[in-house]
């Protein structure tokens, strides 16, 4: 049975929809109306509010709509830094530089898609999501996918014993969500996701096991799983956050 480990799933996964989607616009691959069907995904509505007026969206619009204004104001600002994915947590704010009312908000939110000046928060409303846009300062570029996936790979070693006394045998464990596809995305990048997306859920599904296992070791194994779930927590950001190609130029 599938149940839902990762903290927000409803907000990250749109997140990761969203920042796959701007850099797929970004390299021109696919329509305006194409791409914000992929990134409405499940829900059934997206809406923007953008309360400082930082990309003339009036309250309430469809993304559809907010889509072009956003590209253009990454485009036109002072700085071409691309968009990237945070998974902000305390101590770990992944990319965010502030100011201090964004990480507070993207801390609440549990996710973040940074532009050069703005970032986008995802707030779930009932079976629709509402984007709120925030003025931020520069990120900090993301950690590369391929250091982000050796560093879980390293944890993943160090912590195969804690993840077969959390969840059991294979029978027994629960079954992770599906990470969210974009076509845009490589398939080396997709891999990477699909494999941190996991490993993020099943270490988040160890730490709130039964409560019995509050004895023989349990400190030790949680320590080992809090270290699994923020490495994978980073390789899931560095994933999303990987440049899409620019389509090839036609004939």
């Amino acid at each position: 049975m599938s149940v839902s480990a990762m903290p927000d799933e409803v907000a990250v996964a749109a997140a990761i929809r969203l920042c796959r989607g701007l850099l797929a616009l970004t390299a021109h691959r696919g329509s305006i109306e194409g791409v914000a069907h992929l990134i409405v995904g499940p829900e059934v509505a997206h809406h923007v509010h953008d309360p400082d007026g930082l990309v003339g969206s009036g309250e309430g619009e469809e993304l559809r709509v907010v889509l072009p204004a956003l590209l253009a104001h990454q485009i036109h600002g002072s700085h071409r830094s691309p968009w990237q994915l945070a998974l902000p947590q305390p101590g770990q704010l992944g990319g965010l530089r502030g100011p201090a009312s964004l990480t507070q908000q993207a801390l609440a939110a549990g996710a973040a898609v940074l532009g050069n000046d703005l970032a986008l928060l995802p707030h779930p409303v009932g079976p629709a999501l509402q984007w709120v846009v925030l003025p931020a300062q520069l990120p900090i570029p993301p950690e590369g996918p391929r250091e982000a996936e050796q560093a879980l790979q390293r944890l993943l070693i160090e912590s195969g014993d804690a993840l077969g006394e959390r969840h059991g045998t294979a029978a027994d464990r629960p079954q992770p969500s599906e990470a969210p596809h974009f076509p845009a995305t490589s398939a080396p990048a997709q891999r990477a996701l699909d494999r941190a997306w996991r490993w993020w859920w099943l270490a988040e599904a160890g730490l709130v096991a039964d409560p019995a296992y509050s004895s023989h070791g349990s400190a030790q194994r949680d320590q080992v799983l809090r270290r699994l779930r923020d490495a994978a927590r980073a390789a899931v950001a560095a994933a999303a956050s990987t440049p899409v190609v620019s389509a090839p130029d036609g004939p």
